[in-house]
């Protein structure tokens, strides 16, 4: 599932201080950013490894972009 209960999301919500505005209560919001989502594959001739790159939480202006570029040997 992608979707998460605004409720869960506002200020104060299992204890915790931060948080979004009050009016996130009622709606249902989406885990990720529209394009936050990324998914890469790599790899080599030594195969059996993999790795996962955790999603940003804050992008744009404000916070970061993820930049990727292709290493050959």
């Amino acid at each position: 599932m992608c979707e998460i209960p605004g409720e869960e999301l506002i200020a104060g919500a299992k204890g915790i201080a931060e948080g979004g505005p009050p009016s996130l209560a009622g709606k249902t919001v989406n885990k990720f950013r529209p394009g936050g989502l990324m998914i890469v594959r790599a790899g080599g001739n030594a195969g059996m490894f993999s790795g996962i790159i955790g999603g940003w939480s804050a992008g744009g202006p404000r916070g970061s972009v993820p930049v990727t570029r292709e290493v050959k040997p």
